[in-house]
Protein backbone atom coordinates (compact mmCIF):
# COMPACT_ATOMS: atom_id res chain seq x y z
CA UNK A 1 0.00 0.00 0.00
CA UNK A 2 2.76 2.58 1.02
CA UNK A 3 4.26 2.11 -1.96
CA UNK A 4 1.74 2.58 -4.22
CA UNK A 5 1.03 5.95 -2.39
CA UNK A 6 4.24 6.65 -3.01
CA UNK A 7 4.52 6.25 -6.31
CA UNK A 8 1.49 8.15 -6.91
CA UNK A 9 2.60 11.32 -4.82
CA UNK A 10 5.95 11.11 -6.52
CA UNK A 11 4.56 10.52 -10.33
CA UNK A 12 1.60 13.13 -9.70
CA UNK A 13 4.82 15.83 -7.72
CA UNK A 14 7.49 15.22 -10.47
CA UNK A 15 6.58 12.88 -13.36
CA UNK A 16 7.84 10.01 -13.27
CA UNK A 17 9.60 7.51 -10.92
CA UNK A 18 11.15 4.18 -11.73
CA UNK A 19 11.42 1.49 -8.87
CA UNK A 20 13.46 -1.49 -8.31
CA UNK A 21 13.80 -3.79 -5.42
CA UNK A 22 17.81 -2.18 -5.21
CA UNK A 23 16.78 1.55 -5.46
CA UNK A 24 14.82 4.59 -7.27
CA UNK A 25 14.91 7.21 -9.91
CA UNK A 26 13.22 10.31 -9.46
CA UNK A 27 12.49 12.17 -12.98
CA UNK A 28 10.38 14.86 -15.10
CA UNK A 29 10.01 15.53 -18.76
CA UNK A 30 10.46 18.97 -18.66
CA UNK A 31 9.81 19.52 -22.32
CA UNK A 32 8.92 16.67 -25.57
CA UNK A 33 12.44 16.01 -26.47
CA UNK A 34 13.83 15.54 -23.07
CA UNK A 35 13.65 13.20 -19.73
CA UNK A 36 15.69 14.98 -16.61
CA UNK A 37 16.59 12.52 -13.82
CA UNK A 38 16.41 14.44 -10.19
CA UNK A 39 17.21 12.10 -8.28
CA UNK A 40 18.83 8.55 -8.58
CA UNK A 41 18.62 6.10 -4.57
CA UNK A 42 20.45 2.82 -4.17
CA UNK A 43 20.03 1.31 -1.04
CA UNK A 44 23.56 1.01 0.59
CA UNK A 45 24.44 -2.72 0.24
CA UNK A 46 23.60 -2.50 -4.05
CA UNK A 47 25.94 1.12 -4.05
CA UNK A 48 29.44 0.57 -5.91
CA UNK A 49 27.50 -1.93 -8.41
CA UNK A 50 26.01 -1.04 -11.49
CA UNK A 51 22.52 -0.89 -10.44
CA UNK A 52 22.26 3.11 -10.79
CA UNK A 53 23.49 2.26 -14.24
CA UNK A 54 20.39 -0.10 -14.68
CA UNK A 55 18.14 2.32 -13.67
CA UNK A 56 19.46 5.09 -16.07
CA UNK A 57 19.34 2.62 -18.84
CA UNK A 58 15.46 1.44 -18.28
CA UNK A 59 14.53 5.75 -17.39
CA UNK A 60 16.72 5.93 -20.88
CA UNK A 61 14.23 3.39 -22.39
CA UNK A 62 10.76 5.42 -21.23
CA UNK A 63 12.03 8.66 -22.70
CA UNK A 64 12.64 6.85 -26.15
CA UNK A 65 8.81 5.44 -25.98
CA UNK A 66 8.17 8.99 -25.27
CA UNK A 67 9.89 10.15 -28.41
CA UNK A 68 12.36 11.68 -26.23
CA UNK A 69 16.39 12.84 -27.64
CA UNK A 70 18.27 12.55 -24.84
CA UNK A 71 18.23 12.69 -21.30
CA UNK A 72 19.68 15.04 -18.60
CA UNK A 73 20.69 15.06 -14.96
CA UNK A 74 23.22 16.36 -12.22
CA UNK A 75 25.96 15.44 -9.86
CA UNK A 76 27.19 16.43 -7.08
CA UNK A 77 31.06 17.68 -7.67
CA UNK A 78 32.49 16.09 -4.71
CA UNK A 79 30.95 12.46 -6.32
CA UNK A 80 33.87 11.98 -8.73
CA UNK A 81 33.50 7.93 -8.67
CA UNK A 82 30.08 8.19 -9.83
CA UNK A 83 30.62 11.09 -12.64
CA UNK A 84 33.30 8.67 -14.15
CA UNK A 85 30.39 5.87 -14.17
CA UNK A 86 28.48 8.16 -16.23
CA UNK A 87 30.90 9.25 -18.94
CA UNK A 88 31.74 5.44 -19.13
CA UNK A 89 28.24 5.33 -19.99
CA UNK A 90 27.79 7.67 -22.62
CA UNK A 91 27.02 10.91 -20.85
CA UNK A 92 28.86 13.77 -21.07
CA UNK A 93 29.35 16.88 -19.39
CA UNK A 94 27.47 19.97 -20.31
CA UNK A 95 28.12 22.13 -17.83
CA UNK A 96 29.25 22.86 -14.31
CA UNK A 97 29.60 25.19 -11.35
CA UNK A 98 30.75 25.25 -8.01
CA UNK A 99 28.46 22.37 -6.56
CA UNK A 100 26.98 20.70 -9.73
CA UNK A 101 28.29 18.79 -12.48
CA UNK A 102 25.54 18.91 -15.46
CA UNK A 103 25.18 15.21 -17.90
CA UNK A 104 23.52 14.82 -20.85
CA UNK A 105 23.10 11.61 -23.29
CA UNK A 106 21.84 11.30 -26.52
CA UNK A 107 19.31 8.49 -27.35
Amino acid sequence: MFEYMFKEYIEDRAGGLLVTPEGFVVYTQPSTNYLLIHHIYVIPEWEKTCVASHMINQVAEIARDKGCEYIEGFIEQEYKHQQAYLLFDDFRIIDEDKRWVYFRKNL
